[in-house]
C-alpha cells in the first residue's frame, strides 16, 4: 500500500509539473513572442494545440504494451507518436485507464472554445473542472464491480483503482458511493445555490439558464417607387420601442408630400437623404455569451460578498451598456442593493454602474453596466426601423437605442414640450441634430415649420439654407425674445381662425380645410444665454408658449448646458413634461433636470435618459449619432431642391441646373437666405458676375433678383400679422413713429428698405420695424411689396434734400 501511495504521488507530482510547464510555456508564447493582434494570437494558439491534440490521440490509437520498455532499450516502436506517443500513451494508459481518451477530447473541445473568443481565465476554471471531474468518475467506475485490480486499473487507470481502494477502505462500499456522488455534485454545482444542488441530486438536473438578448441590426430600406401597402401600426403616446426585424417589406420613408413649392420629398429625394448618412458597418455583438454570463457570475458572487443573495435572471445586451436583472432573495432590501454602485463599479472593473432599484413592472433589480467594446449607434439604422417607417407623424424623431439594442422614436406632437439638459460634450448639439434630420426626411416646409434660436452661433446656423425655416437662425437674445413674442401673436391669431371653423386643434382644422396648416417647431440651442438677457420676460414668454401653444401645432425644444434653478426654472419645469437628460457633473444637477438622481451616472457621448410625459421612471438611451458634415449636406440637398423650384420662375428650365450649380460653388446660400451675412453684397456681385460670364443671366438682373430675393416661403400668420401693422401703423393721434425720420434716410442712403436692415441699424424689433417700412410705404418712399425681389425705393437722395 505504501508504494502503491508512493508511485501515485509520484504519477501526481509529475503531472503537475508537467502542466505547470505547459502553462508557463504557453503563457510566455502567449505574451512575449507573438505581439500581434489578439485574434491572431488566438489562432496560433489554438493551432498549436490542435498539433498536440492530433498527435496524443494518434499515440493513443496505436498504443502497444511492448512499446515501453524499447524506449528504455533503445528498440524500435511501433507508436506512430514514436518515442514521444509511446511514451505518452503508457502513462496516461497506466494513470487514466480508458479515460485517457478524454485527454485529447479536452483539448480539442479547449482549443474550439479558444477559439470562438473565451477568456483565459474562464477556459482556466473550466480546465480544473474536467480534470476533477475525470478523476471522480474514475474514481466511481472503479469501486464498481468489486475492485479487481487488473481490470479496474485497465479501465480507470492506476489513478482510480487507488482512489477507489482508499474510499472502501474508509467509507466501506455504501459510503464510498455517497461520498463520491456527493463531491462529483459539490464540483457540479459549486458556483451554484445549495437548493440547486438538492434539485439536482432528488431530481433531474435543472440548469439555469440566463435569458440573453442581443440587438438586432436593421439596414435602412430605401424607397420603392412603386406603390406598397403599409400596415398601420398605434404608436404608444410616449415612446416607441421598436424591433428591426418586420416580415413583410414595407416603404422606408412616409408616403411623398406636397410642398408649398412642389414635390420635394419624392422618393429621388428620399434616396438621396438615406445616401448622405453614414450607413453603419457589421460588428459583431459587443459582449459574447461568455462574458455575459462570467459578468452576471460576479455581479453575483459580489453581492453575495455583501450579504445578499439572488441571482441574474436576464440579460439585455446593447450596444453601450448590458443590464443584468438581478432578482434578490427573499427578506433583501432593495435600497442595500441600490446603495453598491461603486464597489460593483470596482468589483467589475467598470467606469460607472447605474442601478434601477426595482425595474418598473418586474420584480427584479437592474444593474447597468458599461460593456469593454461599445458600439456606435447611427442615425441611419434608426431611420431604417420599423415604427418610423409606420409612423404618421411628421413631428417623429429618432432617439437612438435602447439598453437592449432597439430603436426608439418618439412624437413630438404627443410630448408636447422637450426640455433637453446636460454637460458640455455629453452629446445634446448631436441629439438636437439628429432631431431636425428626423424631421426633415419626413416633412416638407408645407408640413413643419422651424424657428432656430442659437445663441453660441455654432450648430444650428448651418440650417439657414432649408426653406423649413421661418427666418435665418436667430443669434442674438434680443431679437430672438421679439420673435418669441411675435409667435405668441401668430398663436393667438390661430386660436381665432380654429374658433371661426369650428375646431378644438391643428388636427382637426387639417382635416376639416384644404389647406394646411404646418406645424411650428422652436428649438433653442442654449436656454441659458437668453435667460441671462431677460430672465423675466423669457420665462414668461416661455411659459405663455408652453401652456397654450400645443393646440394650435408649436411645439418648443428648449436645450441647455447649465441644468441649474436659475436656468430651468420651476414654472418652465412645470410646462415642459418630456424631458432628456445627458451627463451631468451632479446629483443636484440631475434632480433638477428629472426631479431625480441617474443623470451623474451617465457615459457621455450620447447616453441620456429620456423621461416621456406621464412617466414615472426614465428611459436609457444611447444617441443616434449624426456628424457636422452630414447635417451640412442635408442643407445644402434641401437647398438645391427649393432653389431649383425658386429659380425656375427666372431661368428656362435646362439652365436652373447649371445656375444652382455655379450658387453652390459660390457658397452664397447663407448671403441668399440672411440679409445680415457679412460681406453679403460683395458674394451676390461676384455671383452675379460669375452668372454672367457663363451667359446665363445679365449681372444687374441676377445681382437684383438675388439681392432681393425672399428665399422662405411666407408663414401664413406672419403675412397676415404684416397686414394687421400695415392697417395700423399710424398712432392714435395721426402721428408717425418717432424713429420714421431716421428710417426714411436710412433707406434712402443705401437704396435698400428692407426689415432687416431697420433692425440692424436702428436697434428695434421686427413687428416695429415692419410697422417703419409700411409707414415710408403710405409716404410714397419705397414702393409695394412685390414677392421675392427687394422694395423699390422712390426718392433719391438728391430729392430728399429738395423735400
Amino acid at each position: 500500500m505504501t508504494r502503491q501511495v508512493v508511485r501515485v504521488a509520484f504519477y501526481a507530482l509529475g503531472g503537475a509539473l508537467g502542466l505547470a510547464a505547459g502553462y508557463f510555456f504557453f503563457k510566455v508564447l502567449w505574451h512575449i513572442l507573438l505581439k500581434t493582434s489578439s485574434e491572431r494570437k488566438r489562432e496560433v494558439l489554438a493551432f498549436l494545440f490542435l498539433i498536440l491534440t492530433i498527435l496524443i490521440f494518434v499515440s493513443l490509437i496505436s498504443y502497444s504494451p511492448l512499446d515501453y520498455p524499447k524506449t528504455v532499450t533503445g528498440g524500435a516502436v511501433s507508436s506512430l507518436g514514436g518515442v514521444f506517443g509511446a511514451l505518452t500513451a503508457h502513462w496516461l494508459f497506466r494513470v487514466l485507464g480508458y479515460f485517457a481518451y478524454m485527454v485529447p477530447l479536452s483539448l480539442l473541445v479547449w482549443t474550439a472554445n479558444r477559439m470562438r473568443g473565451w477568456d483565459m481565465e474562464v477556459l482556466g476554471k473550466r480546465t480544473i473542472l474536467s480534470v476533477v471531474v475525470v478523476v471522480l468518475l474514475a474514481l466511481l467506475i472503479s469501486i464498481v464491480p468489486p475492485p479487481v485490480k487488473t481490470e479496474a486499473f485497465r479501465f480507470a487507470g492506476e489513478l482510480g483503482g487507488f482512489l477507489a481502494d482508499l474510499f472502501l477502505k474508509v467509507f466501506g462500499k455504501v459510503g464510498a458511493y455517497v461520498v463520491g456522488c456527493g463531491l462529483m455534485v459539490a464540483v457540479l454545482s459549486s458556483e451554484q445555490k445549495v437548493r440547486n444542488s438538492i434539485n439536482w441530486i432528488i431530481g433531474p438536473l435543472k440548469r439555469r439558464r440566463i435569458k440573453i438578448r442581443y440587438p438586432t441590426v436593421a439596414k435602412p430600406k430605401r424607397a420603392n417607387k412603386k406603390k406598397q401597402k403599409s400596415t398601420q401600426v398605434d404608436l404608444p403616446q410616449e415612446v416607441v420601442e421598436t424591433r428591426p426585424q418586420v416580415s413583410e417589406e414595407r416603404k422606408a420613408v412616409p408616403e411623398p408630400v406636397s410642398t408649398l413649392t412642389g414635390e420635394l420629398a419624392d422618393d429621388e429625394y428620399q434616396e438621396e437623404f438615406l445616401s448622405i448618412l453614414a450607413e453603419p458597418p457589421p460588428v459583431a455583438p459587443a459582449e459574447t455569451k461568455e462574458d455575459l454570463r462570467r459578468n452576471s457570475e460576479r455581479v453575483e458572487k459580489k453581492l453575495l460578498d455583501y450579504g445578499i443573495g439572488g441571482r441574474v435572471v436576464h440579460v439585455a445586451a446593447g450596444p453601450v451598456i448590458t443590464r443584468y436583472e438581478f432578482e434578490p432573495a427573499a427578506g433583501v432590501k432593495v435600497s442595500r442593493v441600490a446603495g453598491l454602485a461603486d464597489d460593483l463599479a470596482l468589483a467589475m472593473k467598470a467606469e460607472r454602474i447605474r442601478i434601477v432599484a426595482p425595474i418598473p413592472g418586474k420584480a427584479a433589480i437592474g444593474i447597468e453596466i458599461p460593456n469593454k467594446r461599445k458600439v456606435d449607434v447611427y442615425l441611419r439604422d434608426v431611420l431604417g426601423s420599423d415604427h418610423y417607417r409606420a409612423s404618421k407623424s411628421r413631428l417623429t424623431i429618432a432617439l437612438g437605442k435602447d439598453i437592449a439594442g432597439e430603436s426608439i422614436v418618439s412624437d413630438v406632437a404627443r410630448m408636447p414640450h422637450l426640455l433637453i439638459a446636460g454637460a458640455t460634450g455629453s452629446g445634446k448639439s448631436v441629439a438636437i441634430n439628429s432631431m431636425v434630420a428626423s424631421i426633415l426626411y419626413g416633412a416638407s416646409p408645407s408640413e413643419v415649420r422651424f424657428l432656430m434660436i442659437d445663441p453660441k452661433r455654432l450648430e444650428l446656423p448651418v440650417y439657414n439654407g432649408v426653406p423649413h425655416q421661418i427666418t435665418p437662425v436667430l443669434t442674438e437674445p434680443k431679437k430672438s425674445l421679439d420673435q418669441l413674442k411675435e409667435v405668441i401673436i401668430w398663436m393667438d391669431m390661430r386660436y381665432r381662425e380654429f374658433a371661426t371653423v369650428g375646431v378644438r386643434d391643428i388636427e382637426g382644422y387639417n382635416n376639416k380645410m384644404p389647406k394646411k396648416k404646418p406645424y411650428i417647431v422652436i428649438i433653442v440651442d442654449e436656454l441659458a444665454d437668453l435667460m441671462i438677457t431677460a430672465p423675466t420676460e423669457i420665462e414668461e414668454t416661455l411659459t405663455r408658449l408652453a401652456q397654450m401653444s400645443r393646440a394650435v401645432g408649436i411645439h418648443l425644444i428648449l436645450a441647455t448646458q447649465r441644468p441649474s434653478v436659475d436656468v430651468i426654472t420651476g414654472l418652465i419645469k412645470a410646462n415642459f413634461p418630456a424631458r432628456i437628460a445627458f451627463q451631468v457633473a451632479s446629483k443636484t444637477d440631475s434632480r433638477t433636470i428629472l426631479d431625480m438622481n441617474g443623470a451623474e451616472k451617465l457615459l457621455g457621448r450620447g447616453d441620456m435618459l429620456f423621461l416621456p410625459p406621464g412617466k414615472g421612471e426614465p428611459v436609457r438611451i444611447h444617441g443616434a449619432y449624426i456628424s457636422t458634415q452630414e447635417a451640412k449636406r442635408i442643407a445644402r440637398l434641401w437647398s438645391r431642391k427649393h432653389l431649383a423650384t425658386m429659380l425656375a420662375r427666372f431661368f428656362p428650365k435646362d439652365k436652373v441646373s447649371e445656375v444652382i450649380r455655379i450658387v453652390m460653388e459660390e457658397d452664397v446660400v447663407d448671403s441668399i437666405v440672411d440679409r445680415r451675412t457679412p460681406g453679403r453684397r460683395e458674394a451676390l456681385l461676384s455671383l452675379a458676375q460669375k452668372l454672367a460670364s457663363e451667359k446665363l443671366m445679365d449681372e444687374e438682373e441676377a445681382f437684383s433678383t438675388f439681392y432681393g430675393m425672399e428665399y422662405y416661403p411666407k408663414l401664413d400668420e406672419k403675412a397676415q400679422s404684416e397686414q394687421e401693422s400695415k392697417r395700423s401703423y399710424l398712432s392714435g393721434d395721426g402721428e408717425l413713429d418717432e424713429l420714421f425720420e431716421n428710417a426714411k434716410n436710412l433707406v434712402v442712403r443705401h437704396k435698400i428698405a428692407s426689415v432687416s436692415l431697420l433692425q440692424r441699424r436702428l436697434r428695434i424689433g421686427y413687428a416695429r420695424a415692419g410697422r417703419l417700412i409700411d409707414q415710408l410705404e403710405r409716404q410714397g418712399i419705397v414702393g409695394p411689396y412685390s414677392g421675392s425681389k427687394a422694395r423699390e425705393v422712390l426718392v433719391s437722395e438728391e430729392r430728399q434734400i429738395q423735400l
